[in-house]
């Protein structure tokens, strides 16, 4: 979504107290990260053309573009 509303915990980032801190504010108040989801789903297309369809179609514009 562009936001930081769900921050990610890879890698090193993966450690106790921050992870922990993070569910607490997001049990806190999960409005925000219930907003960054929304959002992400919009720009996903929910709702929209199934996924694989999408898929299927650019590449068969590839495909019409390299032919043509």
């Amino acid at each position: 979504s562009d936001t930081r509303t769900v921050p990610e915990f890879l890698g090193s980032a993966c450690k106790p107290e921050p992870l922990a801190n993070a569910v607490l504010g997001v049990l806190d108040d999960p409005g925000a990260q219930r907003a960054a989801l929304l959002l992400t789903m919009d720009r996903l297309g929910r709702d929209g053309v199934p996924p694989g369809e999408r898929a299927a179609i650019s590449i068969l514009r590839q495909l019409d573009r390299a032919q043509g």
